[in-house]
């Protein structure tokens, strides 16, 4: 055949198997991001389907196209919902090392701790706060769990001058169910708590 005659017997072997393990992965390709582009998502403004006509490899450029803008128009979508947030937000991985943050958190780090690097990690920022039980403090930091939590991780916490502060931890995982990292979200509590301790105050007089 024309492999034996170009190769010779062994070479046509090493090509015919190259061949059939490169047209085995161009099938798989065509196969994923055919698949990632019929899964559910939000409407993209002018994303148009590829045109599926006979010539394949223009088929295959026109899905891998259709991917990767599809990949940055969710990324860019990403970005601009985390940053809307009004709370301070960081996105960890499984070690608590700070992948993303939102707007708000550059001031509230720079409050707690002006020293904290913006890069580092989100165990660095929780260090500065003390861990809330029973309306007392006390010396423990909050902590990132175990990634086993399915449920999001409420801690009541406290900052130095006093302030009052929700964190909220929820673990995010992959399509296939690993443990990717954290979404690690701070709510200032503080008038919240002052308003129940003063209500608080106000039944026990009334009561006495």
């Amino acid at each position: 055949d024309v492999f034996t005659e170009v190769y010779g017997y062994a070479g046509s072997r090493r090509a015919i198997w190259s061949w059939r393990r490169l047209s085995a992965i161009n099938h798989y390709m065509v196969a994923e991001l055919s698949q990632f582009r019929s899964e559910p998502d939000f409407a993209l403004a002018g994303d148009a389907p590829p045109k599926n006509g006979n010539d394949a490899v223009a088929h295959q450029i026109a899905l891998l196209n259709h991917a990767i803008s599809r990949a940055r128009d969710l990324r860019l979508f990403a970005f601009d919902r985390l940053n809307q947030l009004p709370d301070p937000t960081w996105v960890t991985d499984l070690d608590g090392k700070i992948l993303l943050s939102n707007h708000a958190t550059e001031q509230f780090e720079q409050t707690i701790a002006p020293k904290i690097n913006l890069n580092g990690n989100v165990s660095q920022i929780l260090s500065h706060l003390r861990v809330v039980e029973n309306d007392l403090e006390t010396p423990a930091c909050p902590a990132l769990p175990a990634p086993i939590e399915e449920s999001p991780v409420q801690i009541e916490a406290a900052t130095e001058d006093g302030r009052s502060l929700g964190l909220r931890l929820a673990l995010q995982k992959s399509h296939d169910g690993k443990p990717l990292g954290w979404i690690v979200r701070i709510v200032d509590v503080t008038e919240a708590r002052l308003a129940q301790r003063h209500r608080e105050a106000m039944l026990q007089l009334l009561t006495h």
